[in-house]
């Protein structure tokens, strides 16, 4: 590959890809976050009632970014604002703010506010999500190769049929085991008053996909 000359014109370098999710990579580094603008009818949401629209990869990835301390802002020209948070919540995003500028340097009189990205249907969303995507992917891979994953537990007793009894904690550790032993060593106690006797631990990813099944007795002893 050849260096690139000094003072040698570079057409359109944004149309690159590579550019794009490297810039996107080192704000987040420096910055230890990123700020999405969020797009809401028609990019997490059916305005149109159309009944059979689903948003299932532009939800997960905003929840993978929430997860490594982004802010969503949700940028749009609809005005209830009470039903956005309200849908919102529904699908399980936390949002930071509506049409608002959250840097204080940026005056919100401005009918633009500030964002490293923006994901829309009407401006590109298949290009910005494969952007967004593939920074946060580069992302996790770091963090896991580092042993700074986010991983989270969910725990139940096994005696039900479901996950009605459910409690969740997070372990942000790559030392799985040694984090289940100290947990259920200083809830030993409260799980034998409360007469539980057996728990699965399921250890997920991000994306929810099931990575593993821990089975942990009373005895504190781990099955994998």
């Amino acid at each position: 590959m050849n260096k690139q000359r000094k003072n040698e014109v570079i057409s359109d370098k944004w149309f690159s890809k590579f550019e794009n999710v490297n810039r996107l990579y080192h704000e987040y580094k420096t910055h230890g976050r990123l700020i999405i603008a969020l797009d809401f009818d028609g990019t997490i949401h059916d305005f149109h009632n159309e009944g059979n629209l689903k948003y299932d990869r532009v939800v997960s990835l905003i929840k993978r970014c929430v997860n490594l301390n982004c802010q969503i802002v949700i940028f749009t020209c609809n005005t209830n604002y009470k039903n956005i948070k309200t849908e919102c919540n529904k699908l399980g995003i936390k949002i930071d703010g509506i049409n608002y500028n959250i840097l204080p340097q940026f005056d919100n009189s401005e009918k633009k506010i500030f964002y490293n990205i923006l994901l829309d249907d009407r401006a590109g969303l298949f290009a910005a999500y494969d952007i967004l995507k593939s920074t946060i992917d580069r992302i996790e891979m770091e963090n896991i190769q580092q042993g700074n994953f986010l991983y989270t537990l969910k725990i139940k007793d096994t005696r039900l049929n479901d996950f009605n009894d459910e409690k969740t904690i997070e372990v942000r550790s790559s030392k799985f085991k040694n984090e289940l032993i100290k947990w259920y060593n200083s809830n030993y106690n409260q799980l034998v008053d409360a007469g539980i006797y057996k728990y699965e631990f399921y250890q997920e990813n991000v994306e929810n996909e099931l990575e593993g099944k821990v089975y942990l007795d009373i005895e504190g002893n781990i099955k994998l």
